[in-house]
């Protein structure tokens, strides 16, 4: 058995695509968590939220580390992506906050894509006394075809 934040290899990469439908079909309850690649990060959330703005009605960049967590509790955009994690500390209240207003929009129907690197996803993902211990699945940002060139036209 794995522990939770050990890298999964998938052999087969997959597009934006096929996460929303794994998404809207319960797979990853409306949350995924992608680690992204130490090198890259600016670019690559660029990359990805316009991606992701041609496939939802409605799109929110939202930085953790700048914006208060309340305000992503009344964020009605289809999609969130969450970024900034890395400067946020998994024992202060702002990390509950968040957790809340991610299960809030869980709750109406929205999605949200977390874009974290793998050192703070292990920090908040995978310590049984922190908020979001197993709060989501994860996949590797070079896994996704979308963010690394494969098949782009």
């Amino acid at each position: 058995m794995r522990d939770p934040g050990d890298t999964v290899i998938m052999r087969n990469q997959v597009n934006l695509d096929r996460i929303q439908d794994l998404m809207r079909s319960g797979l990853y309850s409306g949350c995924v968590a992608i680690i992204k690649n130490e090198d890259e990060g600016e670019a690559t959330l660029n990359r990805l939220s316009e991606k992701v703005r041609q496939r939802y009605r409605s799109v929110r960049v939202f930085n953790l580390d700048k914006e208060s967590p309340e305000q992503l509790a009344l964020c009605d955009s289809e999609l969130a992506v969450v970024h900034g994690f890395e400067k946020c500390s998994p024992k202060r209240p702002e990390a509950y906050v968040a957790r809340s207003a991610l299960e809030i929009r869980r709750h109406k129907g929205l999605f949200t894509i977390l874009y974290l690197n793998r050192a703070a996803f292990r920090q908040h993902f995978c310590h049984p006394v922190h908020p979001f211990y197993h709060f989501c699945g994860e996949i590797e940002q070079g896994q996704i075809s979308d963010l690394s060139g494969v098949g782009d036209t």
